[in-house]
């Protein structure tokens, strides 16, 4: 088999979700692997994506001058704490999915058993009703969003279970630990966001669309790295993937935990969302 048989390039083209120190450090190896010689577009792609890696540098400095890395890892570990609530909450409500299965009706029609399925069963279609109503089909997508967006997310999903008067259900349904301490803890991250907002506004800019800028222009870089491949070419294939191996690499290592959590070794920002 040679290079060209396993490369496919939809594996490149989308780049993991990754905290912010990830995507500098990806934009670092990316531009270090950067084959040679290669194209102009993907030489002046890459001078762009240096331009937007120092920009964020430059303002990760001013950032670290406003906020202490006790700081900023007290409010990593709340965020880390809330996710693996909702996290929770998701995965509890979903475990009903169980009772659930066909072969349980025989079960609760059944007399030989010493076990009433029926009080689970209609459990469990209460658990499939609320967490759609409360998930739908994007589940704890909003988890990884910025904490701004997430802290709305839960807020509407708060109010949902208030609106809906779904308090008590959801208790007997995951127990009464989670429910409370989603509702402690959203006052906390709510606080949190203002105090991140009102130091972002002081500093007069927000590394979170300077890393969106980065993120695009890495996507362009990478886009014509492929268009620069001659896959009738062997070495061609080979100096591509090897170029681009930190994609899959970042994507391998960076794992969303059933607690919320994210396995990968970060320093400043160890949070997936950036700011």
């Amino acid at each position: 088999m040679n290079a060209s048989d396993d490369f496919d390039p939809r594996s490149y083209q989308t780049l993991p979700r990754l905290p912010l120190v990830g995507l500098i450090a990806l934009a670092r190896e990316l531009l270090q692997r950067t084959p040679k010689p290669t194209t102009e577009q993907v030489l002046d792609a890459g001078i762009r994506v240096r331009n937007e890696l120092q920009e964020l540098e430059t303002g990760i400095g001013k950032w670290r001058q406003v906020a202490s890395e006790a700081t900023l890892a007290e409010e990593s570990a709340l965020d880390g704490f809330v996710d693996g609530l909702w996290t929770s909450l998701h995965m509890r409500l979903e475990s009903w999915a169980t009772y659930e299965r066909a072969e349980l009706l025989s079960l609760s029609t059944t007399r030989r058993g010493k076990v009433d399925y029926e009080p689970y069963i209609a459990a469990a279609q209460r658990a499939r009703d609320i967490h759609e109503t409360l998930f739908g089909e994007d589940g704890t997508e909003f988890v990884r969003r910025n904490y701004a967006e997430q802290a709305s997310a839960m807020a509407g999903i708060l109010k949902v279970i208030d609106d809906e008067d779904l308090g008590d259900a959801i208790d007997a349904l995951v127990g009464p630990d989670l429910l409370a301490s989603l509702r402690d803890c959203q006052g906390r991250y709510e606080a949190m966001v203002q105090t991140r907002t009102t130091r972002e506004q002081s500093l007069g800019l927000s590394l979170r669309k300077i890393a969106e800028h980065l993120r695009w222009e890495l996507n362009l870089f990478v886009i014509h790295l492929l268009s620069s491949v001659d896959r009738s070419q062997p070495e061609s294939v080979a100096r591509a993937k090897t170029c681009l191996q930190p994609i899959l690499d970042a994507r391998s290592n960076t794992r969303v935990h059933p607690d919320g959590g994210v396995s990968g070794e970060w320093s400043i920002e160890a949070v997936r969302k950036g700011l």
